[in-house]
This record gives structure tokens, C-alpha cells and sequence, in this order.
């Protein structure tokens, strides 16, 4: 079990507005429709959930040896387990719980306001999710990320909620909380989630604790051990409710506002792109999901199991010659040595008539290290280069490097699509349920585009904005200078091969290309004095609510815009006139400046 059932709103029971009048619900399922429906999902999914559970078996590095599954090992048979499945996990698991996420309104053509609610969307959910980590680190939990992460390698499959909850004094909690896929159980119709229902297997003593009940479980007689009860935690489109086999541990209450269409809270989805094939085989009680929501043991779990079979075999013929056997003849055969031989300075008395000689040790096969290197050749090639890992002792070059990026990149595109597919449905189920207006303002912080944040985020500008889109940066081993070479390259000449908003994207692979716009705007704006630049350097400190700056910037564009074709304003220097320009000047009539003229530029300290 990953998470407890979610908690009730508004007034503890699941009610979100509890001055309203009530809801009208639909038929509400009893406690045995649910546990048929999850009986049926379950069987028809067995499979796949066996699938599950060896792969997480095999990141325990919890490995036996196939000849001897059913059967004693013989004596003397040692067992080897590689690490190399709970490694190469890591690693991905790794890769995705530090790649950058970059959740975006795209701007376009918008308006300022637009753009605005654009923004205050951005920080709403980064915020909510930096609220929600708060709260799994109160759980002694893992972060989101990481806990998604962790799904889509080693399960292949996520799962969860994302709702927000109404606390008894209307403070707004966001509980966005990742389910065991192994352990949900979900149903659909032709417009998607139709219900999902994560099962847990909880105590007595934890029941009581949660939900006031007293439930009667279940014991082992001999050992005096309690099983437990297994809790579903329910969710359709209109109420969500906690349930035993037997009876309701939570009412059924709306899980969300009325002013929004109905739609269960939940986010489900598998990694890979093979679209849902069902196989003559399968037969009619099957879903046909056997083959699909791979982890990254696909395609390396034979070899992994010949490469331990392997090593297993190396290292039994290596333990058996340190105590290698000895043929001691004499007559009779009744006479054995005593004591170890093979012991430093040990002594051993033989007839002249009799011999001691080792046993003849049995050694592997010669082709034994090449099948090694084709067993290790071929889990590299399906999993990440040794660059990925830091073992390369030598430099590459860049073509080299940028040649084993890439195929590391192809081994992280499924997971990482289904990350962001995770995200993309978490940030819609959050936004509209904010939009609702049906909750009390989040205190959002965080570090957005523009900077870091913190203040209350209005729900009506999360309702006006556009769609947002969340993408992930990976951090993979790249040739740094290469890159840097060929963007400048890129930009070279009368005519740049491409414009610098695409070298920034597509080769230096900036996360935020207009954060970076406006900082190389910045640095523009130091070194040259050009109105228009001056006027957005403006315009861009008074948004930031740097006055002082923005005052500077204003007093700078005032000059210039008062500065006469003549020259700088000042005194008369060398006999010149008093705007500064010289005397019997060719093509340049001296002109008076009238001490009334006046800019308006519309700004007001």
C-alpha cells in the first residue's frame, strides 16, 4: 500500500459546500458491487500482476536459479546475483525524479492579461505541488516526482489521485497521492475513468484509528498473527467512499464541487506507445494488458537470468577448489585424514605404501567468457552505456558521446512521455477543481519562470487562462563544447542559418527560452542606451517591483528623448552655443531649445 484513503472535506464527511443544498446522487453502489467489480478486474488481470510482482522481485534482487526451483540445489552449488537489475533501475529511476520540469502557458500572441492568467496558472500548480511534497515529507514519503518515477521503471504503470480537500476551517489541502498499480483496480466507458478503486490491506488497530470501526479479523491460531482487512477506497465520477468486504467505512459523499462536469479524481496510464491489442489467445475473460505498461526489465529479464545461471556456475567451480577433495590410498580404504591439509603448516603421516593426491578440478567451458561478453554486450545495448553511469576512464569525443546519448535517450523516451502524461492529468484535475472557485485561495510559492513567488492565487485567473503544458528536461552526459561550437555556427553570418529562439531550444536546449530572452534583454539593456530597450528594461522592473531600477531606466529615456540632433545637452564649451554645438559648423544650424518643452512619457515616480 502506498497511501492512506483520502480524507473527507468540508465538514469531515466528503462534503464540499455544506451550506448548499444537497446533492441529488445518482444510485450508489453497495460495498459487494465494488468488491465483484475489483474480483473480476483482478482475475482478468492476473498476468500482468504477476508480471509486477517478479519484476519487483527482481529489483529486490530476489533471484533463484530456475534448475532449482522445484528441487533441492546440489551440495555444494553457490548462487550468484547480479546487481545490474537493481543498478540500471536506479539509474532511471534517477534520470526522472532530476529532469526539469518546465509547466508552461504558451504566450503566442496573447495580451498582457492573458498572459498574466497564463502566469498565475504556472504558479498555481507549481505551487500546489511543492504544497504536496510538504505534505508527503509529513508521510515519510518520497516526493511526487520520485514516486511517479519509481512507478513508470520498475511497475510500467502509474496510478493515483489528485483532488483538492476542504478542511473544517475552509483552508484548501492539495493531496495528490500515488496508488500501487499493482493494487488498483479500475473500469472504463466510452468517455474514459468510469470508477477506480485502490485496495489496501490495513490493520485492526489502524481502522479503528481512522475510521471509528471495529472490524472482526481474521487470525492464525497457531501463531497468533493478524492477516488484516483488506480496504477499498472507492472513486466514480460523483462520490467517492471507503469500504471492507462487508460494509462502508466512509459514507459515500461528492468528491467534487457541482458547478463542474463529474469526472473521477484519479489518473491512470502505462508507459510504452503499442496501442491495446487483444490476442485470439487471451480469450474472453482477459483485457488483453498482459504485453502492455512494460518496466525496464522488458527485453532483459532472460538475459539477466543467464547472466546469474552463469556466474553462478563460475563461482560454485571457484569455491569448490578452495577446498579441493584429496584421494588418500591405502590398504583397505578404512584410514582418512585427520584435520584440514590444506591448513598452513599442517602435518600429515602417510605409509610408504600409500598416496595423497587432490582430486582432478573440473574448469568451464572455453567459450565461457565469450558468452559473458555477449550476455554483457547485449544488456547494454538494452539498457545505459557506461557514460551514463561515470565508469569511462578515458576521454570520448564528441561524436562518440553524442552517439551514446542518444541511444540513453531512447531507452528514457517511453518513461519519460508517461511522466509527463502523469502530470499533464494531474495539472487538469487540479485546475478545474480550483477553477470552481468552489475553494478558499492557495498560498502558493515556488520558483516560476519569472522568478521566485509566494502569495494567494486568485481562482478566476486559473479559470480564464489558456491550456498549460508541462514538459520534462532529462539531465544526460552531453559534449558541452560540440554543442556550443555548432549553436555558434548556427549563428554565424549575414544570414544565421537559424534564429536564435531555435538555437536556444533545439541545440542548447534551454528550458525557458523567453526567461532567457529577457535576460540577454537585460544585458542588452546595460551596455546600450536605445530607447525601446530602455522602455521595456522599464516596463520589465516595474513589474518585478523594482522601482529604484526602473526610475534610473526612466531618467536615462527622458535624456535621450530630450537630447536635440545637435548633440548631448550641457554648457557651451569652446565658444559654442548652448546647445553644444559649435560655431560656423558645416550643415548643422544651431537651434534654441525652449525651456518649456516638456516629455510626456506617462510615468510618475
Amino acid at each position: 500500500p502506498f497511501m492512506p484513503s483520502t480524507s473527507g472535506n468540508g465538514n469531515g464527511n466528503g462534503l464540499y459546500l455544506p451550506a448548499a443544498p444537497a446533492l441529488a446522487l445518482p444510485r450508489l453502489v453497495t460495498p459487494g458491487e465494488i468488491s465483484e467489480r475489483v474480483r473480476r478486474v483482478k482475475e482478468g488481470r492476473k498476468e500482468l500482476r504477476e508480471r509486477m510482482e517478479k519484476d519487483y522481485k527482481r529489483y529486490l534482487l530476489e533471484w533463484s536459479d530456475a534448475r532449482w526451483a522445484d528441487v533441492a540445489a546440489p551440495v555444494g552449488q553457490t548462487t550468484h546475483i547480479s546487481a545490474e537489475p537493481r543498478i540500471y533501475a536506479d539509474r532511471m529511476i534517477a534520470i526522472l525524479s532530476s529532469a526539469k520540469m518546465n509547466p508552461r502557458v504558451p504566450f503566442g500572441g496573447n495580451t498582457g492579461d492573458r498572459r498574466e492568467f497564463g502566469q498565475a496558472k504556472e504558479r498555481f500548480f507549481i505551487g500546489s505541488l511543492r504544497q504536496n511534497d510538504r505534505r508527503l515529507e509529513r508521510l515519510r514519503m518520497p516526493h511526487l516526482q520520485q514516486l511517479l518515477a519509481f512507478l513508470v521503471t520498475v511497475r510500467g504503470w502509474y496510478a493515483g489521485r489528485a483532488m483538492l480537500i476542504k478542511n473544517l476551517d475552509e483552508s484548501t489541502t492539495v493531496d495528490v497521492s500515488p496508488f500501487d498499480p499493482l493494487h488498483t483496480y479500475y473500469g472504463e466507458d466510452t468517455n474514459g475513468l468510469a470508477w477506480v478503486c485502490h485496495v489496501t490491506l490495513r490493520s485492526k488497530r489502524d481502522i479503528k484509528e481512522e475510521f471509528g470501526v471495529e472490524t472482526p479479523l481474521k487470525t492464525v491460531s497457531s501463531l497468533g498473527i493478524e492477516t488484516g482487512e483488506e480496504v477499498y477506497d472507492y472513486y466514480d465520477r460523483d462520490v467517492n467512499g471507503v469500504m471492507t468486504g462487508q460494509e462502508w467505512l466512509k459514507e459515500p459523499e461528492p468528491h467534487s464541487p457541482a458547478n463542474i462536469p463529474g469526472e473521477v479524481p484519479c489518473f491512470i496510464g502505462m508507459v510504452g506507445a503499442a496501442p491495446l491489442i487483444t490476442r485470439i489467445d487471451d480469450g474472453a475473460g482477459r483485457d488483453g494488458l498482459a504485453s502492455h505498461g512494460e518496466s525496464v526489465y522488458a527485453g532483459l529479464r532472460h538475459l539477466y537470468d543467464a547472466l546469474n545461471q552463469t556466474m553462478s556456475d563460475r563461482l560454485t567451480l571457484v569455491r569448490r577448489s578452495v577446498g579441493a577433495g584429496l584421494v588418500y590410498k591405502n590398504v583397505g580404504g578404512r584410514k582418512t585424514i585427520k584435520g584440514d591439509p590444506w591448513a598452513e603448516g599442517a602435518k600429515v603421516s602417510i605409509d610408504i605404501n600409500e598416496t595423497l593426491t587432490p582430486l582432478e578440478l573440473r574448469s568451464m567451458a572455453q567459450d565461457t567468457d565469450a558468452l559473458l561478453a555477449q550476455i554483457l554486450g547485449e544488456i547494454q545495448r538494452k539498457s545505459f552505456s557506461y557514460i551514463s553511469y561515470g565508469n569511462v576512464q578515458f576521454p570520448l569525443s564528441g561524436y562518440a558521446m553524442a552517439e551514446l546519448s542518444q541511444n540513453d535517450e531512447l531507452n528514457i523516451l517511453d518513461r519519460l512521455v508517461a511522466l509527463t502524461s502523469a502530470y499533464n492529468q494531474i495539472a487538469g484535475l487540479l485546475c478545474r477543481q480550483y477553477a470552481s472557485g468552489a475553494y478558499q485561495p492557495i498560498q502558493a510559492m515556488g520558483q516560476a519562470r519569472k522568478g521566485y513567488f509566494s502569495g494567494p492565487i486568485d481562482p478566476r485567473m486559473v479559470s480564464a487562462s489558456d491550456d498549460m503544458v508541462i514538459e520534462f528536461f532529462p539531465k544526460l552526459p552531453r559534449d558541452e563544447p560540440g554543442v556550443y561550437a555548432m549553436a555558434q555556427m548556427a549563428r554565424e553570418g549575414e544570414e544565421p542559418l537559424l534564429s536564435d529562439r531555435t538555437i536556444l531550444d533545439e541545440i542548447l536546449k534551454i528550458q525557458d527560452v523567453d526567461a532567457e530572452a529577457e535576460l540577454k534583454l537585460e544585458q542588452k539593456g546595460n551596455n546600450m542606451a536605445v530607447p525601446i530597450v530602455l522602455m521595456d528594461m522599464v516596463k520589465m522592473y516595474q513589474k518585478r517591483g523594482e522601482m529604484e531600477k526602473a526610475m534610473f531606466y526612466m531618467q536615462e529615456l527622458q535624456a535621450m528623448l530630450m537630447q536635440q540632433p545637435g548633440g548631448p545637452p550641457g554648457p557651451p564649451e569652446q565658444g559654442g552655443n548652448q546647445n553644444g554645438v559649435p560655431p560656423n559648423m558645416p550643415g548643422v544650424r544651431p537651434q534654441e531649445r525652449r525651456p518649456e518643452a516638456k516629455v510626456n512619457t506617462g510615468y510618475q515616480p
